[in-house]
């Protein structure tokens, strides 16, 4: 199925209908929008159009060959800057079905390890601390690092060698 016009353009278009049929003043709506967490995404962006202009990502392209090692880059890659940007970065150097695959489930399951690998994870501990519940950031990660890094090399493993 194709649009008939590119994605971001429909997808402003909805924002606008939808902004428009809401029957709240704006003034509310805006109140009610997550501004760090907006900061926060346009800081990822602004990083990964940053690191498109280094060195590194030529030189990830150059070493990222196989599924194995593009696992191990999404994987790394994701827990430093996040896995959106860790995909935007790397998508450049996928040329294969099998590259793709190998990024799109490690870079998704990478998300379990840490918080700032998965931006639902952030929102989610700034709900609780809005809301006084205590949760440590190493409880988070005792759990998900494991369960992430198994995961992740079961995936790559059923994916390249199967």
């Amino acid at each position: 199925m194709s649009l008939p016009w590119p994605l971001t353009a429909a997808l402003v278009v909805a924002a606008f209908a939808l902004l428009f049929a809401r029957r709240e003043p704006g003034g509310e709506v805006l109140r009610d929008v997550d501004w760090t967490l907006l900061v926060l995404f346009v800081g990822m962006f602004v990083l990964v159009a940053g690191l498109r202009t280094t060195p590194i990502v030529p030189a990830l392209e150059a070493h990222v060959i196989d599924g194995l090692s593009l696992g191990a880059a999404a994987f790394a890659l994701s827990n430093l800057v996040s896995n959106v940007p860790a995909v935007l970065v790397l998508s450049a150097g996928v040329s294969t079905h099998e590259g793709w695959l190998v990024l799109s489930a490690v870079a998704t399951l990478a998300g379990n390890a840490t918080p700032v690998a998965f931006a639902a994870s952030l929102i989610v501990l700034e709900g609780a601390a809005r809301r006084g519940v205590d949760f440590p950031v190493r409880c988070l990660v005792a759990v998900g690092l494991p369960v992430s890094v198994v995961t992740s090399a079961l995936a790559v493993a059923l994916l390249v060698w199967v």
